[in-house]
């Protein structure tokens, strides 16, 4: 699992420095397996969230720990058990700068959860900033706006 959540990060953020690339199939299945990581309840681990997130981080507004992420994530497994997402076709993006030290990743996500009798459906936009952090690429921004509920 930890050589699968590394390939990812880096596979996501290869490319030209400092340029801005839109959705590719191969792009699309990168961020798809990055967010099918957390569909799996066996996979929020500290081990996979140091592998992930640096030290300190701004997930969703909030300014936090890696612990706290891991808690939170937790909380969120326990509320919604069964979790599905999906990347939307052709709606990644990347941009990084010239170092590859700073990227942004963006992609639609189409996602679903169930738990205690509710289901919850939309799209959101994910935005994910990484920078270098223990010699890793890392995420130290992960933020959405939902587009839509159902």
């Amino acid at each position: 699992m930890v050589s699968r959540i590394m390939a990812i990060v880096a596979g996501l953020t290869l490319g030209s420095a400092a340029a801005v690339a839109q959705s590719s199939p191969h792009q699309d299945a990168l961020i798809s397996s990055y967010f099918s990581i957390w569909d799996q309840d066996g996979n929020v681990t500290p081990d996979n969230v140091a592998k992930l997130y640096a030290p300190r981080l701004i997930y969703y507004g909030h300014a936090m720990t890696r612990e706290a992420l891991l808690n939170d994530k937790r909380a969120f497994i326990r509320r919604w058990p069964d979790r599905r997402y999906g990347v939307e076709p052709g709606s990644a993006a990347k941009s990084c700068d010239a170092t590859q030290d700073h990227c942004r990743l963006s992609a639609t996500l189409v996602w679903r959860t169930r738990g205690s009798g509710r289901e919850r459906m939309g799209r959101s936009r994910v935005t994910l900033d990484l920078a270098r952090s223990d010699g890793f690429l890392k995420i130290v921004r992960e933020g959405a706006v939902t587009l839509g509920r159902e």
